[in-house]
C-alpha cells in the first residue's frame, strides 16, 4: 500500500494512462514524482508482463489529470478505476483504484499459475476472474514443476532450505535427511535487548534475560521497518549490494574500503 506521507513530499501528483501501441490495451494509474519525465509507465502485474513481452518502447504514457495532493489523486483514481472499468477487455488493471494497488506479500491473496509461461503469482481475490480468463489457474507450483492444490502438499526443510512437496513424496525426502514442517525461526524463544552505553541491540535466550538486565541491558525490540532504526551515533552505509549501520568511529575505515553513505538504491 502506498505511503501517503512519502507521496506528499513529492512535487507532482497525477493520473496517467499507459497504452500498448501494439494491441491498444491500456492501464490507468496514479503517480507522485519530482520528475515529470521519469518514464514511469505503471507497476500493475499484468502491465509488467505485457512490457516484458512487447518491450517498453511499445508503451506510451499520457497524463490525464494533475492534483495538489496524493489524497486528491487517489480519490479520483478510485472514481475512474472502478469495478466496471476493470471488467473491460481492453485494460490491464486487475483491481480497483484508490490508494495504490501493489501486491505485497501473499496474505489474503490467491496463488495463480500459468501452464504455458510457467509463471506464478499471488493476486488480490478481485483479480482472479480476469486472470483465469487469460489462462491462469488457481494452483501453487511445486519445486519439481508440478502444480497442485495446497491440501495435497506439505512443507519440508533441511538446514535453512525449505520447499513444498506432494504428500506421497514425504517418505522419500525423510530418508534423504529432510524434516517435516518449516525450519525454526532464529528469533523463536529469544528476546530483543538493548544496551544504551554500547548503543547496541542483541538477541538473548529467555533464561539469560535476567543476567542481561542486571548488566544494564533493557528489553527493547529492534525494528527492520524501513532499513532499521537509525540509532544515535551510527550511520547508514552501503556497498552497492547491502546496507548496514556502523558507529561513527568506524565510518572512516568503511569509506576507505569503498562503502558510501546512505541507503541501498533499488
Amino acid at each position: 500500500m502506498t505511503n501517503l506521507k512519502i507521496q506528499s513530499q513529492r512535487k507532482y501528483h497525477f493520473l496517467y494512462k499507459t497504452t500498448n501501441l501494439i494491441n491498444g490495451m491500456i492501464y490507468v494509474g496514479a503517480h507522485s514524482t519530482n520528475d515529470m519525465n521519469d518514464n514511469y509507465v505503471g507497476s500493475g502485474f499484468r502491465l509488467k508482463l505485457a512490457i516484458k513481452r512487447y518491450g517498453l518502447q511499445n508503451f506510451h504514457r499520457e497524463i490525464l489529470e494533475s492534483f495538489n495532493s496524493p489524497k486528491e489523486m487517489f480519490d479520483r483514481e478510485k472514481e475512474l478505476v472502478n469495478e466496471e472499468f476493470i471488467k473491460r477487455k481492453d485494460v490491464y488493471n486487475i483491481i480497483t483504484g484508490g490508494f495504490g494497488g501493489a501486491n505485497r506479500g501473499t496474505k489474503n491473496k490467491k496463488h495463480l499459475y500459468h501452464p504455458e509461461t510457467k509463471e506464478r503469482c499471488a493476486v488480490d481475490v478481485s483479480a482472479v476472474d480476469k486472470m483465469i480468463e487469460e489462462g491462469w489457474t488457481i494452483k501453487r507450483v511445486l519445486q519439481n514443476g508440478n502444480t497442485s492444490s495446497t491440501k495435497d502438499t506439505i512443507w519440508i526443510y533441511k538446514s535453512e532450505c525449505k520447499k513444498m512437496i506432494q504428500k506421497e513424496e514425504l517418505e522419500k525426502y525423510l530418508n534423504m535427511g529432510w524434516s517435516k514442517g518449516l525450519p525454526k525461526s532464529p528469533t523463536k524463544n529469544k528476546v530483543w535487548i538493548y544496551n544504551k552505553i554500547m548503543d547496541k541491540y542483541s538477541l538473548c535466550d529467555n533464561e539469560e534475560l535476567n543476567n542481561k538486565l542486571l548488566e544494564g541491558w533493557i528489553k527493547k525490540k529492534w525494528s527492520t521497518k524501513g532499513l532499521g532504526l537509525i540509532q544515535k551515533g551510527t550511520k547508514l552505509i552501503n556497498n552497492g549490494k547491502k546496507a548496514i549501520k556502523v558507529h561513527e568511529s568506524e565510518l572512516k575505515n568503511y569509506i576507505n574500503s569503498g562503502w558510501t553513505l546512505g541507503k541501498l538504491k533499488k
